[in-house]
C-alpha cells in the first residue's frame, strides 16, 4: 500500500502492526528472480487442495501466469484461486490449463486471442514492472510496467 510507510511512522500505528512484509513483483529478467519465481509457483502448486498436483513450474502454466499477473502475487493469487474454484466445481482431480484461461476470462475480460494460456510460449508476452506504487506530496504515484516483451527475449539473454 503506498501509505502504508507513511502510517507506521506513526508509533501508534507502529505498536499495532507486528508483521510487516513488502512482497515484491516477480520479474522474468533476472536468472535469480526468474528461479524464485519458479519455486513460489511449485510451492503453490503443493498446496492446491487437489488429487494431483499441478506443475505450475512448467512453462505451460508459468509463462501465461506471468503474463496475467504481471509478476504480482495477489494478482497470481487471483487467478489460482478462480481456476481451482472452476476445477473443484467440475470435480477435476487438478487445475488444467483451461481452468486458468477461464479464470482469466472471468477476472480480466481476456479475449480468446489476449488470452495468454490460449498461445502459445513463442507469442506471449509480458511486462515487467519498473516503479511500484508509492506516495509524494500527498499524492499517489502509481506503479509503472516495462513495454510488452516476447517471453522469448527474455529466455534468449539468459
Amino acid at each position: 500500500m503506498p501509505w502504508a510507510d507513511e502510517l507506521l511512522s506513526d508509533p501508534q500505528w507502529d505498536s499495532r502492526v507486528r508483521i510487516k512484509r513488502t512482497i515484491p513483483y516477480f520479474k522474468l529478467s533476472s536468472v535469480d528472480e526468474m528461479r524464485r519465481y519458479a519455486k513460489c509457483l511449485k510451492q503453490l502448486s503443493k498446496a492446491l487442495p487437489v488429487k494431483e498436483r499441478p506443475q505450475l513450474e512448467l512453462p505451460k502454466y508459468s509463462f501465461p501466469l506471468f503474463a496475467v499477473c504481471k509478476g504480482e502475487m495477489r494478482a497470481l493469487k487471483y487467478v489460482l484461486s478462480e481456476a481451482l474454484r472452476i476445477a473443484l466445481e467440475e470435480d477435476a482431480s487438478t487445475i488444467t490449463t483451461a481452468h486458468c484461461a477461464i479464470a482469466a476470462v472471468l477476472i480480466y475480460d481476456f479475449s480468446d486471442e489476449e488470452n495468454p494460456f490460449k498461445k502459445s510460449a513463442e507469442e506471449i508476452s509480458v511486462v515487467e514492472i519498473e516503479q511500484y506504487t508509492s506516495s509524494e506530496d500527498d499524492k499517489i504515484i502509481e506503479r509503472k510496467f516495462s513495454k510488452a516483451i516476447p517471453i522469448m527475449d527474455l529466455l534468449v539473454k539468459k
